[in-house]
């Protein structure tokens, strides 16, 4: 690997410069200085607190602020085995030397703590549906906190990343209590400024947390249920022979980057023949309406147009770069986000060493380098998720026909918190399952056609 030298004596990219320990096992406390206020600077940020207003938090933060301040310090932390030394580059890339890999990820954890905590919590209650308890019922992009809330945990994120935790293996259950100790670590020394404004405490961060970002980074480009929602609205608004029109089952007419040895099989239709029945063969009389209200009050992932095209991952042999050395590159598909979804980190121990970027919340390096291996992600726009028509059982309302006769509906009531200044209401919401999963039709209430089947 190149390394190359800043001005001030310092690496910029490969190996961590050992300078001084930024986070060190019975190391002496750097002890700050802090600046004398004039006391009627004292009585206007009393008077302020007193209101209860966030301005009056945010003259608190000013006044004594716990973000991090000093770019050389030793800080005194429980937990590690050994020295970890970090070192942050001229372009703020944190590069991390330990001596094992448990402290590896324990300094991670707290570097994503320290920048990024507060967008680590709010996608891990985007993903298990807790907004609502951080900020309230408000109204948003996707039509309310409330219902926006109510589908995720629909989804059941919060549900699976919980039972999750219980299956993974010693080790990695050791390394991933590394990280999350770190996380807190930073947690309990840098309280980041919008938690004073929201008046809330902050909650320390659990493995599952960690799992809620992965579900929630696959579900962002899982598309395709998207695209036969669509397909069913289509034929719902527009008559299942226009649907087939608009959307046809033709295979894709470009280049494949990698052929298959079997023989070419066609698509089938839009809408599977057994069905035919459930949908309207002409549009129906109130199809404007209802389009209407589904496009104002659907959440924008369901408003996205049908994909065209792919994703994009590529390689050049370094014969024909400029460099002589290889180029390799891929569009991962993460949303856009302020700050970045993206967080660059260099890690380095014995047994691991290796720079690249993750995502906050993850620890280790998702599309990066080591000395002799690169690697990326794309987002394959493949088939990944399926939706089903349930047949209602004409005999009962709580069941459906499945493959093999009637099936239970079973209905599920979820509880979203809503925060109301320092108290909470609960919200129920039903949400039936069947054998396949969650109906749409609970989850996304506004947008399915009333008359529409399950």
């Amino acid at each position: 690997m190149r390394e190359e030298q800043s001005p001030d004596g310092v690496y910029t990219s490969g190996s961590a410069q050992r300078r001084s320990p930024l986070v060190c096992p019975g190391s002496p406390r750097v002890v700050a200085r802090r600046r004398i206020l004039g006391p009627a600077l004292c009585l206007a940020a009393l008077a302020l607190s007193a209101t209860g207003c966030s301005m009056g938090s945010y003259v608190a933060y000013r006044v004594r602020p716990d973000y991090p301040k000093d770019k050389t310090a030793t800080l005194d932390m429980p937990g590690f085995r050994a020295a970890v030394y970090v070192h942050f580059d001229t372009f703020g890339v944190p590069h991390v030397e330990a001596e094992n890999e448990p402290d590896l990820l324990r300094a991670a954890g707290f570097l994503h703590g320290r920048a990024r905590f507060f967008q680590m919590d709010i996608m891990r209650r985007y993903a298990r549906g807790r907004l609502s308890e951080l900020v309230g019922a408000q109204q948003a992009m996707f039509g309310s906190t409330v219902a926006f809330d109510a589908t995720m945990r629909g989804w059941g994120f919060d549900e699976a990343t919980n039972a999750e935790v219980a299956h993974l293996d010693a080790e990695v259950k050791q390394f991933m209590t590394a990280y999350v100790e770190g996380v807190n670590a930073a947690l309990a020394r840098y309280e980041p400024v919008e938690y004073r404004l929201l008046r809330v405490r902050p909650e320390p961060w659990t493995i599952a947390d960690s799992l809620a970002v992965g579900h929630l980074v696959a579900w962002g480009i899982t598309h395709n249920w998207q695209q036969e929602l669509c397909r069913l609205l289509l034929a719902l608004h527009g008559g299942h022979e226009r649907a087939e029109r608009i959307l046809p089952a033709r295979a894709w007419p470009g280049d494949a980057s990698l052929t298959g040895d079997a023989a070419p099989r066609a698509l089938p239709p839009s809408v599977a023949p057994e069905l035919e029945d459930l949908f309207p063969a002409r549009p129906w009389s109130g199809a404007s309406a209802e389009v209407a209200h589904a496009r104002a009050t659907a959440p924008p992932s369901i408003c996205l147009p049908v994909l065209e095209g792919g994703s994009n991952g590529w390689v050049l042999g370094g014969a024909l770069s400029r460099s002589g050395m290889p180029l390799l590159a891929g569009d991962p598909h993460l949303p856009h986000t302020l700050p970045s979804i993206a967080f660059q980190q260099h890690l380095r121990c014995p047994e691991l060493n290796v720079i690249g970027t993750t995502v906050p919340g993850i620890p280790y390096v998702i599309f990066g380098h080591t000395e002799n291996v690169a690697w990326t992600i794309t987002a394959a726009m493949a088939d990944v998720l399926d939706l089903y028509v349930e047949r209602p059982d004409p005999n009962r309302s709580d069941r459906v026909l499945g493959p093999d006769g009637p099936e239970p509906l079973v209905t599920e009531p979820v509880v979203v918190r809503i925060r109301e200044g320092s108290k909470y209401r609960a919200h129920t919401v039903p949400i039936r399952r069947s054998g396949r999963g969650p109906l749409i039709n609970d989850m996304y209430p506004n947008l399915v056609p009333a008359q529409a089947p399950l």
